[in-house]
């Protein structure tokens, strides 16, 4: 198993029991998430209305696209300046001949996104947006070309075949009847041409996989070799021994390794949070006088606030000037007083990290592949980050404080697990609870999708404070990775796995509570909240009372795992059904970008339109991030590719869905978003091990459904397919070490541009010191940085 994912896996694994169906005695009790007679209907009505959210949402953007360039399209400068020379210009003075052709190059303007989203290569896109940008782009293109391999056969072949060889409808299940539920138990030979299926389906995907990862290698080499100066020419030298913590002895120490001549700088992380405290605040301090100036420029009128909540208000401008003043002095002051201390003991201060810059670029890839201690625990030397993106405050944190707070992180993860799981099970009842008379049809079909998307999008934000709160990142960026696996995983249980746990439950619950409110009109209101409070205590109750149980059951008896998923998730496809087609306009939302156009014209009021466009920049890194994004996907294609078989139209819905995430994300990451630091393929990466986990989770699914389905042995003609997905795994994981350059490169196909790096280098004014410590410190904030 890959090692960037063996923590959460863990985890995952003590909570997936949690997600695992065990109680017994419920079988005939009615299912809130289970298939019935009125999923078509709900089917239907969910298509037409997302449908038109999506056209609605598509012609708002591009109406908004045309008005504001700067937000939606600030790096296609040439159209930038047509639309707002047409704009401003306008069109009544020309003939009407001209007129004609302006309105039809007009409308050809209008829908480009759509051109420019589909045709732009992969290098035009990693030059505007980077590599991870163009990942992102590239893992919805392989999904869907993924989901279309297995889920278009399965849909021409094998859904005729199940609807005329299986049982027919029960009452009006009509949606059902396409679907393995509805082959007969007794059926001589059709589960073996499903168990058959399998094999062909793990067999596709790993091609797919394969020839995507070695098309992966090639832009990974391309970025490496492409890296600039400073960057590629800098490691990250982590766990320090105390001898070696000062900047002269660490060039020392790498000088003797190598030549005094080949190392050009060295810099220990020192502890100055004092100073960088300081620094930070004439920042903040500088920036509002920035703003509060601007205000009072363009409208005549002092800027005021409340310093404390409860404080009266004050003039922004006499605030800033008043706590600005001497404020420069004391950095000096301090920075100087660190200084001396330094020159008397260098380790005072020191952390256990620093930086070695190296005056070529083979010297920094030598570097990261020695054995330098034989205690691997000492000087462990990495590729430094972006200089933008690290993350000073982490790297200061000793070892010590660092296991801690992890600990921490990871008891924080669990508890939000179990404090989420009833309020999410809680809404999913909403659909039972509430009657919206002729409109209950369209409640019934959005009002538990509804309910688990709202409650999960409130994940991301919980998941990003704790990585950022209690665990160590040496840049800002691998939050974002975090944040991939941990919600990825939590998506897994409550979307794909926990959903329907407890189904079974939920209905009784609601039946008391019903029972209540019908029993007079004027306790209806009181039991409205009632009846929820009711449930999401009953839930949490039962949450923690199984979960000592269910763990216990499932280390006992690991093999019914596959059981237990074969006998609930296959009586769950309806719901998925519209839980995918409610990602359509989640993606179509996106396109709109409505915060940072929000926030864009507040400041344009104030600040300049370039200005106010780096202020409204970036979106929610949250919610809208490389890490969300990546998950929201992964998880179509799991749900894509564990009912492949099962049920071949949950396929294509999530094929339709990461079409449209192509053509989103597609023109947003790539023309409308700002650039974003580069971790060079770690999300990718990932995905592809979430894929082959989604493989694992289907060969898991198919065999647990044939052996519990099927009186045959159909089962154990499936069941080998593991063997595929575990030679996946490995395949990938040797055949393509894309962590490092390979030296061949470095040595060859880099050595003309070692010299421009050098170059670069010391025209740069980057360089990897903190900078509360940078000779520069004491500048003013300039318009750019604002």
């Amino acid at each position: 198993m890959p090692r960037l994912m063996r923590g959460p896996w863990l985890v995952a694994m003590a909570l997936l029991p949690v997600a695992a169906q065990t109680t017994k005695g419920t079988a005939k009790m009615p299912d809130v998430g289970e298939n019935g007679p009125d999923d078509l209907k709900a089917l239907v009505s969910a298509l037409i209305l997302n449908c038109l959210l999506v056209l609605c949402f598509l012609v708002a953007f591009t109406t908004l696209r045309m008005s504001f360039p700067l937000v939606y399209s600030h790096r296609l400068h040439h159209s930038k300046e047509s639309l707002t020379s047409h704009r401003s210009e306008g069109m009544d003075h020309l003939p009407l001949r001209r007129r004609r052709t302006a309105a039809r190059e007009m409308k050809g303007r209008i829908c480009d996104w759509l051109s420019f989203s589909v045709n732009t290569s992969t290098e035009d896109a990693m030059d505007r947006a980077g590599l991870d940008a163009t990942l992102l782009r590239d893992f919805c293109t392989l999904g869907a070309t993924v989901l279309a391999s297995v889920g278009i056969p399965m849909c021409i072949i094998m859904v005729p075949v199940n609807s005329a060889l299986g049982e027919t409808a029960q009452g009006d299940d009509h949606l059902s009847t396409a679907e393995m539920v509805a082959i007969r138990q007794d059926h001589p030979w059709l589960f073996y041409v499903h168990a058959i299926l399998v094999w062909v389906v793990c067999i596709t995907v790993h091609i797919l996989l394969d020839r995507a990862q070695a098309s992966f290698l090639q832009l990974r080499v391309r970025w490496l070799e492409n890296l600039p100066a400073p960057r590629c020419t800098t490691v990250l030298v982590e766990n320090i021994p105390v001898v070696w913590r000062s900047d002269q002895k660490l060039q020392e120490f790498f000088g003797r390794i190598f030549s005094p001549d080949d190392v050009l700088s060295a810099h220990i992380v020192r502890c100055e949070e004092d100073l960088a405290r300081l620094v930070a605040k004439r920042d903040d301090l500088l920036q509002m006088k920035r703003k509060a100036e601007l205000t009072f420029e363009k409208t005549q009128r002092a800027e005021t606030f409340r310093p404390s909540c409860f404080g009266p208000k004050v003039d922004t401008l006499e605030f800033c000037e008043e706590h600005l003043h001497g404020l420069d002095d004391r950095i000096r002051s301090l920075r100087q007083a660190h200084n001396d201390e330094y020159l008397e003991d260098p380790t005072v201060r020191a952390s256990h990290c620093g930086f070695v810059t190296f005056r070529g670029r083979r010297y920094a890839e030598m570097a990261q592949s020695l054995q330098i201690s034989g205690n691997k625990n000492h000087w462990k030397v990495s590729a430094a980050p972006v200089l933008s993106d690290l993350r000073w405050q982490d790297l200061r944190r000793s070892n010590a404080s660092t296991l801690r707070s992890e600990l921490l992180g990871y008891l924080c993860i669990f508890g939000v697990y179990i404090a989420f799981l009833p309020v999410v099970l809680a809404v999913t009842n909403l659909a039972m609870v509430l009657h919206l008379g002729a409109l209950q049809p369209i409640w019934a079909a959005f009002a538990p999708s509804i309910g688990l998307t709202i409650f999960l999008s409130l994940l991301p934000s919980m998941l990003m404070a704790i990585a950022k709160g209690f665990f160590t990142l040496k840049a800002d960026t691998l939050s974002q990775h975090k944040l991939q696996l941990w919600y990825f995983f939590f998506q897994l249980i409550f979307v794909v796995l926990e959903f329907q746990k407890h189904c079974k439950t939920l209905p009784r619950l609601a039946a008391g509570a019903s029972g209540l409110q019908s029993s007079g009109g004027r306790l209806r209101h009181l039991c409205a909240g009632a009846q929820m409070t009711m449930v999401f205590k009953c839930l949490a109750g039962h949450t923690v009372q199984d979960t000592v149980y269910k763990l216990r059951y499932m280390s006992q008896h690991p093999a019914e795992i596959m059981h237990l998923l074969a006998d609930s998730l296959p009586n769950a496809t309806h719901f998925y059904m519209t839980y995918l087609v409610l990602q359509w306009t989640r993606r179509a939302i996106e396109m709109l970008r409505y915060m940072p156009l929000s926030k864009f014209l507040v400041f344009r009021a104030i600040f300049t339109p370039e200005e106010a466009k780096d202020l409204a920049e970036p979106e929610d890194q949250d919610s809208l991030g490389f890490g969300t994004r990546h998950v929201n996907l992964a998880i179509s294609v799991v749900l894509g590719l564990m009912f492949c078989s099962i049920s071949p139209l949950v396929t294509l819905l999530a094929m339709f869905d990461l079409i449209l995430a192509r053509m989103t994300y597609g023109y947003l990451v790539i023309f409308a978003e700002t650039k974003k630091p580069d971790l060079g393929g770690v999300f990718w990466v990932t995905q592809i091990h979430l894929v082959q986990l989604a493989l694992g989770l289907y060969c898991a699914l198919m065999v647990g459904f044939l052996r519990s389905k099927s009186s045959s042995p159909a089962w154990q003609v499936a069941a080998p397919s593991f063997l595929i997905v575990f030679y996946s795994v490995w395949h990938l994981q040797t055949a393509y070490q894309w962590k490092k350059l390979p030296f061949e490169e470095v040595a060859f196909s880099c050595e003309q541009l070692l010299d421009q790096q050098k170059e670069g280098e010391e025209m740069s004014g980057d360089v990897y010191i903190q900078p509360e410590l940078a000779r520069d410190a004491e500048r003013d904030v300039t318009r750019e940085e604002l």
